[in-house]
């Protein structure tokens, strides 16, 4: 699985990256990028046949569900309801309204257009 992951980092190398106008992203290289990550989505598919899943699903319970865990929800939610907490929500949907107006999406590949993960 640690190989699949690899190789889905590595093709994101290939199809994103930095030029003097900002991020380019190379469509042509996003089908390659899907195919990689159907692969990690066939190794978990794999995965869930063996008893490793279940075995993970323990351990995930027991790590959200112990005290510290709780303890960190309730921090969490006395943040959020704060003074510090309300500025960097304001801040983060200022942002989200920046992003809105100023970056175009252009050259959506027909896949992802037909996936319920993106919404263009």
């Amino acid at each position: 699985m640690a190989a699949e992951w690899g190789d889905v980092f590595n093709q994101l190398d290939k199809s994103i990256y930095h030029n003097k106008d900002g991020i380019y992203i190379d469509n042509d290289e996003m089908d390659t990028l899907s195919d990689e990550l159907d692969d990690v989505g066939d190794q978990y598919d794999q995965l869930k046949k063996t008893h490793w899943w279940g075995d993970f699903g323990k351990a995930y319970d027991a790590a959200f569900t112990n005290k510290q865990a709780h303890a960190v929800y309730r921090r969490a939610d006395a943040f959020k309801k704060s003074p510090q907490g309300q500025a960097l929500k304001k801040e983060v949907k200022e942002f989200k309204g920046t992003v809105k107006k100023n970056v175009e999406v252009t050259d959506v590949p027909e896949s992802w257009k037909k996936g319920d993960m993106f919404m263009f």
